[in-house]
């Protein structure tokens, strides 16, 4: 963890091709609870980019476990999760750096 805080990670997935309107749909549809469970995990950052079938997500969060889930939260985020997971040809994978220009 550098002062600027954490790194930023960056991953990649695959929509399916008939799916790209639903995903585009849960995220513009996203309930206030999703964005208040990420907050209170600590992300500062959380971006999704997509270049045709390529999402590509900059996120930055605190090491550590995430923030304690009631069971209704859990719930909710498994939900969630299992309607995002239907758009996916190829899911959430860390991508690898390449070049990397910091200031001094």
């Amino acid at each position: 963890m550098t002062e600027a805080g954490p790194p930023i990670t960056v991953r990649v997935a695959t929509l399916r091709p008939d799916r790209v309107e639903a995903y585009e749909r849960l995220h513009r549809e996203l309930p206030a609870r999703a964005i208040e469970l990420m907050r209170e995990d600590g992300f500062d950052l959380l971006d999704i980019h997509r270049v045709g079938l390529t999402l590509i997500m900059l996120l930055r969060a605190p090491p550590g476990p995430l923030a304690a889930r009631t069971p209704e939260d859990v719930g909710f985020e498994t939900r969630q999760q299992m309607l995002t997971d239907e758009c996916f040809a190829s899911p959430w994978r860390d991508s690898l750096p390449m070049f990397t220009l910091t200031t001094k």
